[in-house]
């Protein structure tokens, strides 16, 4: 799964709507080291995991050591796509 193209809906939504693109999500998750995982590096564990009996029934799970914060990417994701951002993004209270 991917976020980014999730992320680029919801940007391209903002700008039709001509709203700011607040993150969507709570102040801890802005805060924290996020990771993702690179598609073609997933695609081969993918294929090793599916062509390996040993494999059967297992969970794998896969990153490739990339980390970024989100408070520091939100608004390069809001420029690239013309979308203003809030001052002090938008936060969704989780309890």
């Amino acid at each position: 799964m991917s976020e980014v193209l999730t992320i680029a809906i919801y940007m391209l939504v903002c700008r039709e709507l001509n709203q700011p693109a607040n993150f969507p999500g709570n102040e801890y998750f802005w805060k924290s080291i996020d990771d993702n995982s690179y598609a073609p590096s997933l695609a081969d564990l993918s294929v090793w995991t599916a062509s390996h009996d040993h494999c059967k029934n297992e969970a794998f799970n896969h990153v490739n050591g990339d980390v970024f914060v989100w408070k520091f990417i939100w608004q390069d994701f809001a420029a690239y796509f013309g979308v203003e951002v809030c001052a002090a993004p938008h936060m969704k209270i989780s309890i």
